[in-house]
């Protein structure tokens, strides 16, 4: 089910022309999204666990620029409602797991990894908010309190589920997300790597050499 209000929350996102830099930077004037942290939450997790029906409608474009309005904070303060601690735990870490949804019904079906064929700029665009998902989004690190360290959980869970992935652009963006969270959970990385590289041993050297730069955190 999803929440009240969440129909004209996709129309916000993700019904809108596409700019060079995206819109939430080229428009004139853009109106904030009217939306308590707990609101936001619920948004997030309908619009990631429903992104392969609620999204279709939309261009490649479209889609990518809608991802980096929610999830990075240089485009907004979407994602920060992530980290609010008068929502509850749950619901925030509900939402963190549903993107495993956006890898395996947005990202995985519509992205297209280089030299694949000849990819449109949507498409381009599209690869890049995948892959530099977990560069972008304050979700890679939980500091303070002790207790949000326990959100690495749902988030490993998500960059795990995307090493097993049928697209490369997913499973790339998979291993830099290790990368950059492999100083605060440096055994389950570990772990995780070495799984998926026992069950590849055949790996291009190039994607070999990255996961084992991911393992031990040296990913730009």
């Amino acid at each position: 089910m999803r929440p009240v209000g969440y129909d004209a929350w996709i129309r916000y996102v993700f019904d809108r022309p596409t700019t060079p830099r995206g819109w939430y930077f080229d428009l004139d004037d853009v109106v904030t999204f009217d939306a308590t942290p707990a609101e936001l939450v619920a948004y997030i997790a309908a619009t990631v666990e429903h992104c392969r029906t609620d999204l279709a409608r939309f261009t490649d474009a479209q889609v990518a620029d809608g991802v980096r309005y929610i999830f990075s904070n240089l485009c907004s303060n979407v994602v920060l409602a992530l980290k609010r601690r008068e929502v509850p735990f749950d619901t925030r870490r509900r939402a963190i797991e549903g993107i495993r949804e956006l890898y395996r019904g947005c990202f995985g079906p519509r992205c297209v990894e280089s030299g694949a064929g000849e990819a449109d700029e949507g498409v381009k665009r599209l690869n890049a908010a995948c892959f530099m998902f977990w560069d972008v989004t304050p979700i890679a690190g939980w500091v303070d309190p002790p207790g949000e360290r326990d959100m690495y959980e749902a988030v490993l869970d998500v960059l795990e589920d995307a090493l097993t992935s049928a697209n490369p652009v997913c499973v790339d963006s998979g291993l830099h997300g290790l990368g950059h969270v492999r100083l605060s959970a440096g055994v389950r990385v570990e772990a995780i790597v070495d799984a998926y590289l026992a069950r590849h041993p055949d790996l291009p050297p190039a994607r070999r050499e990255y996961a084992l730069a991911a393992r031990c955190g040296l990913v730009l």
